[in-house]
């Protein structure tokens, strides 16, 4: 990936570091970052960067020696030069880090500091820039600066002989940051969250302690299991799937869920509970398989090291954090979960309503055991959905989409919300998106198909559906819209390919099932082709309706 790496200081090292993974781009000339910030002919837009960092050193973005008047000049010049990049590469997703404003100069007690003035006016000015430009992102450099310690984060010899402020462990700890962010840009996260119960997410043994007996705040031994509670709620906020692996009394359970007031989750937060004697691998196994999601998916929390070691030989796949033994890192330990598994740069409507859709599949699921037949029930759900060509808003859930889709997905090509607005630039492609709900409710956007026109033929690039609506012939119905399109772009065949993965086995004949010639299979994959005349209309129970 190339990455632009903007700052008022050498970033030599840094970039050093990072061009093991990455090409790096950095502003000609030592601290000169806000000229080329402003000039398209500069190398930031000649060479297209996906990602920019700009990292700006409090210190010498505001001097000591500077008046009142000259710091604000200079936020507004740094704030306009940020303004024109984000404006002229609306395509490339800018981090802006926070500034750290050391306290240099000596004065009295009484005295007013403008350091915390000058990093809060900095934190408003890039708020007003995050809330107004969707590719803007913070960078929290002044939080990495609080958890290490300005002395050991910065280090006057190398800003003497140097010119760069930052520590040897403060570049690499801002290397880390960088990489964490990168992961988050590219949707890389897990969806689901496993918790154990008892000594988890709360303090004692519901067996022993009763419903009620159990601590959490108030009490003092409570409160990090309660912190912990709030930081794992964020977590379904964003999108995170929570699920519950318990060794206890189901009916025990279910009162401290429904009765103990000092719960900050509740049982609508959860998607799924396992609770009962059986070892707590299978029954990972049985909530991944109702979920239809992979175990890879899975991060299963437990303070028992017995049940982590057992979780990792039987599911390496699952990350298995070390619980802490101190109760009082409980939220420290909730954070660094965060920022390795679950990071995201924002959250989408669809994430927000996971754990209902989630819920709601359960309802679907037992209409489906009731119905006489498939066919019966596929009429039944009264499926609606709305195809259309991609709308700007819907950019990032289809690159979310890109990157998380596993099962349905023929071809499992990863794209960044970069790339995917470049394609919705090009003529020669077709980018497909759908929206689908049924008697139940909305599914939200949960199926995308990108394809490239080359002379007289479409090639199928990417066709790919959310787990969630797997065999409801909505995957039908797309292609019967895409064909139809294809044929009135002039096309006279369409090709495409499925390539194995150790996932995407469900679909391998999906092309074969819609009336596909294979024409070449190597190594597993597989090679199609159909003439736009021999296109028929594949069988589905979708009723298409446009929505707003």
């Amino acid at each position: 990936m190339k990455i632009a790496l903007i700052s008022n200081v050498t970033m030599d090292m840094l970039a050093s570091g990072l061009r093991k993974s990455h090409e790096i781009v950095l502003p000609d000339g030592f601290g000169n970052w806000i000229q080329p910030c402003l000039d398209q002919e500069s190398n930031l837009y000649r060479e297209n960067p996906e990602v920019a960092f700009v990292l700006l050193d409090g210190g010498a973005l505001f001097p000591v020696d500077a008046s009142d008047t000259a710091c604000d000049e200079i936020l507004g010049f740094t704030m306009e030069a940020l303004k024109t990049l984000t404006e002229k590469r609306s395509d490339m997703t800018v981090f802006v880090g926070t500034v750290d404003v050391p306290q240099v100069a000596l004065m009295p007690m009484n005295a007013v500091r403008r350091e915390r003035k000058l990093e809060s006016a900095f934190y408003e000015a890039v708020e007003k820039l995050v809330s107004s430009h969707g590719n803007v992102v913070f960078f929290e450099l002044k939080k990495i600066v609080e958890d290490m310690g300005r002395k050991a984060f910065y280090d006057h010899k190398m800003r003497y002989l140097g010119g760069m402020p930052f520590s040897v462990a403060a570049l690499r700890r801002l290397g880390e940051e960088i990489e964490l962010c990168l992961d988050a840009y590219r949707g890389k996260r897990r969806k689901v969250l496993a918790v154990d119960l008892d000594n988890t997410i709360w303090n004692g043994v519901v067996g022993e302690d009763g419903p009620t007996g159990i601590k959490l705040a108030p009490e003092k031994s409570g409160m990090p299991y309660t912190e912990l509670q709030c930081r794992i709620k964020e977590l379904k906020e964003m999108g995170i799937l929570l699920t519950v692996l318990s060794k206890n009394n189901p009916a025990e359970v279910d009162e401290v869920f429904d009765k103990n007031d000092a719960m900050i989750l509740r049982r609508n937060d959860i998607t799924a509970f396992s609770v009962n004697w059986d070892p707590k691998p299978v029954n990972l196994t049985g909530i991944a398989k109702s979920l239809n999601l992979g175990s890879d998916s899975f991060v299963f929390i437990d303070d028992n090291p017995v049940e982590r070691e057992a979780m990792r030989a039987l599911h390496p796949e699952v990350a298995v954090p070390e619980f802490p033994r101190d109760a009082s890192k409980l939220p420290e330990f909730m954070e660094s979960v965060y920022r390795e598994y679950f990071l995201t740069i924002r959250t989408t409507n669809e994430d927000r309503k996971k754990t209902l859709l989630y819920q709601v599949e359960n309802a679907r699921r037992m209409l489906k055991e009731k119905s006489a037949s498939l066919e019966s029930y596929l009429e039944s759900l009264h499926i609606t959905a709305d195809i259309h060509a991609l709308k700007e808003s819907e950019i990032e859930r289809v690159a979310q989409l890109t990157q998380k889709t596993n099962q349905f997905n023929l071809t499992t090509r990863r794209y960044t919300a970069h790339e995917i607005g470049d394609m919705a630039k090009n003529d020669d492609m077709m980018i497909l998106t759908v929206h689908a709900g049924d008697r139940f409710g909305d599914n939200g956007l949960i199926a995308v198909l990108i394809a490239r026109k080359d002379g007289t033929a479409f090639y199928v690039d990417t066709l790919l559906m959310s787990c969630r609506v797997m065999g409801r012939t909505i995957e039908h119905a797309l292609m019967n819209e895409f064909e139809k399109l294809a044929g009135e772009r002039g096309a006279e065949r369409i090709t495409a390919s499925y390539l194995p993965t150790a996932k995407n086995a469900p679909v391998s004949n999906f092309y074969e099932q819609m009336g596909y010639s294979l024409v070449d299979m190597h190594d597993g994959a597989k090679e199609y082709e159909l003439p736009i005349e021999c296109c028929a209309k594949h069988l589905s129970y979708v009723i298409m309706e446009a929505r707003q």
